[in-house]
């Protein structure tokens, strides 16, 4: 498994970079304890970074299909309805947050069939899918990732984030749970299909 920690001189330098842009917009950055931020090696960051970029990440369409091959047998059919995140309703009527949370700006959920999520709790609700795009970074940074980080720095929890299990029981680092809504522990329904459905919609 790849991740940022395998790169500390390159992570260093982009959280460096990171930090002086959110001063200079009057953004709060928040960089995980884990990462030393006064490696300053700018050898180790090319090298870094011909590690990264010195084998795709899928060799060739062969190995793409043998991986969805594998998946599909494991996961067989489809057990629940899959949602685009960016189609339901989640931008509205949000609660106050006090910091942001580490699924969408560390880590994330991906299944079986390479559909990804903001976290595990609403793997439902897709991002994007990794075998139908060019490349990992054009999902961490779309349009669907971008609003809701910038929701969180807003100071707002985005809408599929209500009853939040990580938030109620203090297991996200950066993310204060005192002084929550009383509403925040309600589960609310963001889901296109269930609106038209509830609603008289076109789906039977």
């Amino acid at each position: 498994m790849d991740a940022t920690y395998h790169y500390p001189a390159l992570s260093a330098k982009k959280l460096r970079e990171a930090l002086k842009i959110g001063r200079e917009i009057g953004i709060k950055v928040t960089v995980p304890n884990a990462y030393d931020l006064s490696l300053d090696d700018e050898r180790r960051v090319q090298e870094e970074l011909l590690r990264i970029h010195e084998k795709p990440f899928f060799a060739d369409k062969e190995e793409i299909n043998r991986v969805k091959n594998f998946t599909e047998s494991v996961v067989g059919d489809e057990y629940r309805i899959i949602e685009n995140l960016a189609d339901c309703y989640w931008e509205e009527n949000l609660y106050d947050c006090n910091g942001i949370c580490e699924w969408c700006t560390e880590k994330l959920f991906m299944d079986l069939k390479g559909n990804i999520y903001v976290c595990c709790i609403n793997a439902t609700y897709r991002i994007g899918n990794i075998f139908e795009a060019n490349n990992f970074m054009d999902i961490w940074n779309n349009e669907t990732y971008i609003k809701i980080r910038s929701l969180f720095y807003e100071g707002k929890f985005p809408g599929f984030c209500d009853n939040c299990q990580f938030v109620l029981n203090g297991s996200l680092r950066h993310v204060d749970n005192k002084n929550l809504d009383s509403g925040f522990k309600n589960r609310r329904h963001i889901s296109k299909f269930y609106k038209e459905y509830t609603e008289g919609g076109t789906i039977g």
